[in-house]
């Protein structure tokens, strides 16, 4: 880890107290050791310093879409990746012992994520110089996102007054673009693997959720065609009932389609016909019945030119 803070490092265990006592053992990182002053000068003037965490983000919701800049100057645009698996990993700095480890792992697992139709990226509070002078020292090939003014870190893990830092937290989004984990904490040396067991098993699970979708939209293409088949039929009151017949319909099926119809028909002996049936069944059966009565009553109406009670 990098050398902290002289005074942090003579009184190593009394700051380990004053965190602990203090309630700030969440900001207790090495990473962070360097603040640690700062923080509780802070807190005795009565300044705020716990993390200023946005809204947490909702597992199986749409993940927050932005644009930031890689270490070559390349912008990415989140929706953009639409089709791919996406994990964004947040960090604390470029150059820290941890998130080298880590980035490391994850180049080395690129060929695994590309298999998976996967794409990691790394975002920090760095500068695209910064990210382009860790990514040389390290022979780095992942894309590394400069976010200088914390605006993504904010609306993913929350910012803090201490420093401009996020906590190491890593998000995984699908390929519509649903966020489906969150990984708080993550353990640097093993991150990659755990990702990419999770993508097995999730690839699985969207896939089959996908289908489901496709089934239910077809179901559901197939119910709207037999609604415009049905409405085709019934008739169209206003065109064959006078305006002061004193007569109102009130037609609504409790599903898009139904097993209740209506018929009407102006007959040659000056006389209107309205009928009103109930047949057996609900959606798609009932409403295939009354396709088969109004077919029956309009052949039998034209055949016979008469209506007669029976």
């Amino acid at each position: 880890p990098p050398a902290p803070a002289p005074l942090f490092f003579q009184a190593e265990d009394g700051w380990r107290d004053i965190v602990r006592a203090r309630g700030l053992w969440d900001v207790y990182k090495w990473e962070q050791a360097k603040y640690l002053e700062e923080a509780c000068i802070r807190l005795d003037q009565g300044i705020n310093i716990l993390p200023e965490i946005a809204k947490p983000l909702e597992i199986n919701k749409l993940a927050p879409n932005f644009t930031l800049k890689d270490q070559n100057s390349n912008e990415h645009n989140l929706n953009s990746y639409q089709g791919k698996w996406i994990l964004l990993a947040f960090y604390y700095s470029d150059e820290t012992f941890a998130w080298t480890a880590q980035m490391m792992a994850l180049v080395q697992s690129l060929k695994e994520f590309n298999k998976l139709s996967a794409i990691p990226f790394g975002i920090s509070s760095n500068t695209i110089e910064q990210h382009s002078e860790f990514a040389k020292n390290h022979n780095l090939s992942i894309n590394l996102l400069a976010d200088p003014d914390n605006s993504v870190i904010k609306t993913y893990t929350g910012t803090s007054k201490i420093g401009t830092v996020s906590s190491r937290q890593s998000f995984l989004i699908d390929p519509q673009g649903i966020l489906r984990k969150i990984y708080n904490p993550v353990n640097a040396f093993s991150h990659a693997e755990e990702v990419l067991s999770d993508l097995k098993t999730l690839t699985e699970v969207i896939d089959q959720l996908g289908l489901l979708k496709r089934r239910q939209r077809e179901m559901q293409d197939s119910i709207n065609a037999a609604s415009r088949i049905q409405n085709a039929l019934l008739p169209d009151l206003n065109s064959i009932l006078p305006i002061n017949f004193g007569i109102s319909l009130f037609y609504k099926p409790l599903e898009k389609i139904g097993g209740d119809c209506f018929w009407s028909k102006f007959n040659n002996d000056n006389k209107y016909w309205l009928g009103l049936f109930d047949c057996t069944g609900h959606g798609v059966p009932g409403a295939f019945i009354t396709m088969v009565l109004l077919s029956g009553i309009q052949r039998i109406v034209a055949q016979n030119h008469k209506i007669t009670p029976v």
